[in-house]
C-alpha cells in the first residue's frame, strides 16, 4: 500500500484501509487466545495507542503531502512563468532579429538595386552618346545627300535641256528612234531627280527632328545623374559610430556586415540593425523608383529615335537609288543623242564619200573634155591651114569650139566649188571639237578620235569604213562606264550637234552642188560634140561645091 502514497486521496484510503485492517486483526487476536500477542491481550490501551498513532501519522503525512502540494503547486506555477517569460523573451528576440534581417536584407536590396540602376544609367548614357553621334552623322549625311541633290539635279537639268533644245532644232533632228528613247529617257530622269530631291529633303528633316529628340534627352539624363547622386551621398547607416552611405557598401559587404552577424552575438546584431536608417533607406528607395522609371522612359526614347535613324537610313538608301536611277536615264538620254549624232555623221560622210567618187569620175570626165576639146580644135585649125589660104577657121566653127571650152570650165568651177565643200568637211572633222569651258576631256577625246577617223575615210578612201559594224555601239558603251562623265557631256552633244549639222549643209550644198555639176558635165558634153560636129560639117562644107553648101546650111537651120 506504500506505493500508493503519492497523494492525500491515497492517503485517506491507506488510513482508513489500515484502521479496518487493524480492528479486524485486533478482534482476531483477542478472539484466539493461542496466537494473541501479550500486547494485544494484556493491555487493551496499547492497541488504541497504535490506532492513535496510525492515525496521527496518517493526519501528519497528509498535512505534509498538502503542504508540499502546494509548495509543488507554487513551484510549477513558477517554473511555468519562468518557461512563459522565457518563450516571451525568444519570442521578442525572434522579432527583433527577423526584424533586424530584414532591415538588413532591405539595405543590401537597396545597395544591390543601386548598383543595377547605376550600371543601366551608364549604359543610357552610353547608348544617348551613341543616338547622338548617329544623329548628328545622319544631319551631316543628309546635307551632303541635299547637297548632291542639288548638283544631281543642276546635271540632270543641263542634259536635259540640251537634249530637249536638240530635239527641237530642226538642223540637228534626231533619228525618230532615238529621239524616242531620248525623250523617254528625259521623262524618267525628270521624274526620278524629283524623287531624290523629296526624298533627300524629307531625310533631312527626319534627321534634324531625331537629332533634336537626342538632344532632347540631355534634360532627364543630367536629373538622373542628380538622382544618383543623391542616392550615392545619402547617410543610410552607421558602423562603429561612423556613419556610411549607400555607395560605401558592396552587396557582399552589407552582407556580411548586417545579415551574417545575426547568427553571432546579439547586442553586435542589434547594434547593427539600430544603426541602419530606415527613413534614409526608403527616401532612397523612393528616389531608386524615380530613377528606374526615368532610365526606362529615356531607353523607350533612345529606341524610338534609333527606330527613326533606321528610317533615316532606308529612306537615304532609296534616295540614292532615285539619284543613281535620274544619272542612269539622263546618261542613257546622252547615250542616246550621242548614237544618234554620230550616226548622222557617218550617214553625212558615207553620203560625202559617194559624192567624192562621183565627183572623181565628172573631174575624169571634165580632163577628157578639155583634152577633147583642145583636140579637136588643133585638129580643126590645122586641117583648115593645110586646105586653104586662109588659116582662120570659120567663125561658127570657131564659136564652137570657144562655147564648148567655156562649158567645160564650167564644169571644173562647179567641181572645184564641190571640192571647197568636200575641204570644208574634211577640215571640220579633222580639227574635231573643241573642249567647251568646264567639258570633260574623258568623252571629248575618244569623240574627236571617231571624227577624225571618219575624215580618215573621207581623205583615203582605200581605208576600212569606222562607221560600219557595231563601232558607234562600243563607242558609246564604253563612255557609259562613267555615267557622271556623260552627264558633264552637255558640251560635247552641243558641239557634236552643230558639226553634224555643218556636214549635213555641207552635204546638202555638195548634193546641190553635184546636180550642178551632172548638168555642167552634160552641157559641156554638149558643146564639145557640138564644136566638132561643126568643126566636121566645116571641112566637109569646104569640098562641097556652092550649090551644095546652100543646100547644106538649108539643112542646118532646118535641123
Amino acid at each position: 500500500m506504500a506505493d500508493k502514497l503519492d497523494e492525500v486521496v491515497n492517503l485517506n484510503d491507506w488510513k482508513n484501509e489500515t484502521l479496518g485492517l487493524l480492528n479486524s486483526t485486533y478482534v482476531k487476536i483477542t478472539e484466539n487466545d493461542t496466537t494473541c500477542h501479550f500486547t494485544f491481550n494484556n493491555n487493551p490501551e496499547k492497541f488504541e495507542e497504535v490506532r492513535e498513532a496510525i492515525q496521527s501519522a496518517a493526519g501528519g503525512l497528509g498535512n505534509a503531502i498538502e503542504e508540499f502540494d502546494a509548495a509543488d503547486l507554487a513551484l510549477k506555477q513558477a517554473e511555468q512563468s519562468v518557461t512563459n517569460a522565457t518563450r516571451e523573451v525568444e519570442v521578442v528576440n525572434a522579432t527583433m532579429l527577423d526584424r533586424s534581417k530584414q532591415k538588413g536584407e532591405a539595405l543590401c536590396r537597396t545597395i544591390k538595386r543601386r548598383g543595377e540602376l547605376d550600371a543601366q544609367l551608364r549604359a543610357t548614357v552610353e547608348h544617348l552618346e551613341s543616338v547622338k553621334r548617329q544623329a548628328n552623322n545622319k544631319v551631316s549625311d543628309t546635307v551632303q545627300l541635299l547637297t548632291n541633290a542639288t548638283h544631281a539635279s543642276r546635271a540632270v537639268r543641263s542634259v536635259v535641256d540640251t537634249i530637249s533644245q536638240l530635239l527641237k532644232t530642226k538642223p540637228m533632228a534626231l533619228l525618230s528612234s532615238d529621239a524616242l528613247f531620248a525623250s523617254q529617257n528625259i521623262i524618267s530622269a525628270n521624274e526620278s531627280v524629283k524623287r531624290f530631291k523629296d526624298t533627300a529633303s524629307v531625310s533631312a528633316q527626319n534627321a534634324a527632328s531625331a537629332n533634336k529628340s537626342a538632344a532632347d534627352v540631355e534634360s532627364p539624363m543630367k536629373n538622373s545623374k542628380e538622382i544618383l547622386e543623391r542616392v550615392n551621398n545619402q547617410p543610410i547607416a552607421r558602423l562603429d559610430g561612423t556613419g556610411i552611405n549607400i555607395r560605401s557598401l558592396s552587396v557582399d559587404e552589407c552582407s556580411k556586415t548586417f545579415l551574417e552577424v545575426l547568427d553571432k552575438l546579439w547586442d553586435v546584431a542589434f547594434e547593427r540593425a539600430l544603426g541602419i536608417n530606415e527613413t534614409a533607406l526608403l527616401e532612397t528607395s523612393k528616389m531608386l523608383e524615380q530613377l528606374e522609371v526615368q532610365i526606362k522612359l529615356m531607353e523607350s526614347n533612345l529606341t524610338k529615335i534609333n527606330v527613326s535613324l533606321y528610317d533615316i537610313t532606308v529612306t537615304m538608301s532609296n534616295a540614292v537609288l532615285f539619284r543613281e536611277a535620274a544619272k542612269t536615264a539622263a546618261a542613257d538620254a546622252v547615250a542616246d543623242v550621242l548614237r544618234s549624232l554620230m550616226e548622222k555623221v557617218c550617214a553625212s560622210a558615207t553620203e560625202f564619200h559617194k559624192l567624192h567618187v562621183d565627183t572623181d569620175g565628172f573631174k575624169g570626165r571634165a580632163v577628157t573634155l578639155r583634152a577633147n576639146v583642145s583636140e579637136e580644135s588643133r585638129r580643126a585649125e590645122a586641117t583648115w591651114r593645110n586646105a586653104t589660104a586662109n588659116s582662120e577657121m570659120p567663125q561658127d566653127v570657131e564659136d564652137g569650139f570657144t562655147h564648148a571650152s567655156r562649158g567645160v570650165a564650167v564644169l571644173e568651177k562647179q567641181l572645184q566649188r564641190i571640192d571647197a565643200q568636200y575641204a570644208r568637211v574634211t577640215t571640220g572633222l579633222g580639227e574635231g571639237l573643241k573642249i567647251a569651258k568646264g567639258g570633260d576631256a574623258k568623252i571629248y577625246i575618244p569623240v574627236v578620235n571617231f571624227l577624225r577617223d571618219i575624215n580618215s575615210n573621207l581623205t583615203a578612201l582605200s581605208l576600212p569604213s569606222v562607221c560600219s559594224g557595231d563601232r558607234i555601239t562600243e563607242l558609246v558603251q564604253s563612255l557609259m562606264k562613267d555615267r557622271d562623265t556623260m552627264l558633264s557631256s552637255s558640251s560635247v552633244i552641243v558641239a557634236l550637234g552643230e558639226l553634224a549639222a555643218k556636214v549635213r549643209e555641207r552635204v546638202t550644198a555638195a548634193r546641190d552642188q553635184m546636180k550642178k555639176v551632172v548638168s555642167s558635165a552634160a552641157d559641156a558634153q554638149a558643146a564639145v560634140e557640138e564644136a566638132v560636129r561643126r568643126a566636121r560639117d566645116a571641112n566637109a562644107g569646104r569640098r562641097c561645091t556652092p550649090l551644095h553648101r546652100q543646100l547644106l546650111n538649108l539643112l542646118q537651120h532646118i535641123w
